[in-house]
């Protein structure tokens, strides 16, 4: 799965802002086609065996392949069609975070088990859970890891990737129930305090020449940081059950991967205006 959509960024990236409705068409029906068979192999597994359930749980990936399969046709009656900016961009973004969230849902239940949904708290305590365990952060930081020293160029972007990682790696939730918390708790601080100076002093340092799209980013580096530092306030408060207690701070992971894959492609860049040709 990591393999897979470190491919789909790089096909992406390498098409650029222009890109022909048969690369969109392919990235978009390969990304919808894994989220939608692990959304229906986790409703397969949850489920109680039966017949309707079966029905079901094939019936989730075709619906949502139908719908793709609609809107790409649309797409291929728009001859204008022909750049990947804005809201398309963000869109991948989000549907990349839905598969990652995805496969960290189906490896729990793979290797933890589901005890049934007893009460909306005790869903969310599992959706929580598994958004803050390593099953989540590994391919997270793999993809980062692979962009950051080996597709990323040095600069401002590059710079956000990074700060980005650093504020994830410690995890304080990764292992669960577990001694090391308070000591990732510590790590994450530490980590997270050297990420915004290794961010914002690049910004004082280029206030003049920071870009519009670029302050977009520090928008939303700073939403994240708010978000990350509640989420660390949230045990404090509320700590048990624990899974429940992390809720924030799974929000905050979950807005990192969809800000750092609109980074990796390109939802910040400023559309060029076109020049008339004379």
């Amino acid at each position: 799965m990591t393999a897979f959509i470190i491919w789909i960024l790089t096909y992406l990236r390498s098409l650029g802002r222009k890109i022909a409705l048969k690369g969109f068409a392919l990235a978009l029906f390969l990304i919808t086609m894994m989220g939608s068979m692990l959304d229906a192999l986790i409703y397969y597994i949850v489920a109680p065996p039966s017949f309707l359930n079966t029905i079901i749980a094939v019936n989730i990936s075709m619906i949502i392949m139908t719908v793709v399969v609609v809107y790409i046709l649309v797409a291929a009656t728009i001859e204008s069609y022909s750049s990947f900016t804005g809201l398309e961009v963000f869109i991948f973004a989000l549907l990349l975070s839905w598969n990652e969230i995805s496969m960290a849902l189906f490896l729990r239940i793979i290797g933890f088990g589901f005890g049934g949904i007893e009460s909306l708290g005790a869903y969310l305590s599992y959706f929580s859970l598994s958004i803050t365990s390593i099953l989540f952060l590994a391919p997270m930081l793999a993809e980062m890891i692979f962009f950051i020293f080996l597709r990323m160029p040095p600069g401002f972007e590059k710079r956000a990737v990074v700060a980005i990682f650093l504020m994830q790696i410690a995890d304080p939730a990764m292992l669960g129930v577990s001694p090391l918390v308070l000591p990732l708790l510590a790590a994450f601080a530490i980590l997270m305090i050297a990420a915004i100076y290794y961010l914002f002093s690049y910004v004082y340092a280029h206030r003049n020449d920071i870009a519009s799209g670029q302050r977009r980013i520090v928008r939303w580096i700073i939403l994240l940081i708010v978000c990350s530092a509640a989420g660390l306030l949230e045990p404090v408060i509320y700590p048990h059950p624990f899974g429940l207690s992390w809720m924030v701070f799974a929000l905050s992971m979950m807005i990192a991967m969809t800000l750092y894959f609109g980074i990796i492609l390109g939802l910040f860049h400023i559309k060029e205006p076109e020049i008339a040709p004379n």
